[in-house]
């Protein structure tokens, strides 16, 4: 899922993860974990430059963030988890290439549209434990950074036809029945919420013998 920052790519993860049973990936909170955690050697060599690049709003490296992102899908298939939902990925052309063809191919991508001004006012007014300071300097290098690499991105997805684009310009809930409305459009959605429906009625009969 991709979106400007404030979106609202974050609280409808969030929805969907609760709901169908996705394993929420945030990768804006995996780098952050990995650059705080100083036994992760892997990215030792990076970790100087990653850190100031998250102070200036830009992602880490691509040949980085990919192996930690497979690492965390591997271990949390170890775990049980089948479904993934990515929050915040893909930010560049490269990211999403790198990531198609390596461990997983994405079923959909989401891209939450939203309009500038909307996406500045709601990014000002959050408040997100763990997060940098919100400011509009950074809202600005981040939002110019999502328009520069937005276009190319949609272009690869739509030929891939995994795209569905949603409005959150409304409040969260119309937006999100809105996201599950044109999601239920496709062949793929519909299987998963077929087996999100089958795993709930076995959870009933067991609950019930």
């Amino acid at each position: 899922m991709r979106g400007a920052p404030a979106s609202g790519k974050g609280t409808i993860c969030k929805k969907l993860a609760k709901d169908y049973g996705f394993y929420h990936l945030s990768v804006g909170d995996l780098v952050r974990q990995a650059l705080n955690d100083r036994t992760n050697h892997s990215i030792d060599e990076a970790r100087e430059d990653a850190i100031k690049g998250m102070n200036q709003g830009t992602l880490l490296a691509t040949e980085v963030l990919i192996p930690l992102m497979t690492e965390e899908i591997r271990m949390q298939r170890l775990l049980g988890h089948q479904r993934f939902l990515i929050d915040g990925f893909p930010r560049r052309m490269d990211q999403a290439a790198a990531l198609s063809s390596d461990t997983i191919k994405p079923v959909f991508t989401i891209h939450v549209q939203c309009p500038r001004d909307l996406a500045f006012d709601r990014y000002m007014n959050r408040k997100i434990p763990g997060r940098l300071e919100d400011d509009e300097k950074l809202f600005n290098r981040r939002y110019h950074h999502y328009l520069r690499h937005n276009d190319e991105i949609l272009v690869y997805y739509r030929a891939d036809n995994t795209l569905v684009e949603v409005d959150s310009s409304g409040d969260i809930q119309s937006t999100y029945q809105q996201l599950l409305k044109l999601l239920g459009e496709h062949e793929a959605w519909k299987k998963i919420e077929e087996t999100v429906a089958s795993s709930l009625r076995s959870l009933k009969r067991s609950c019930c013998c």
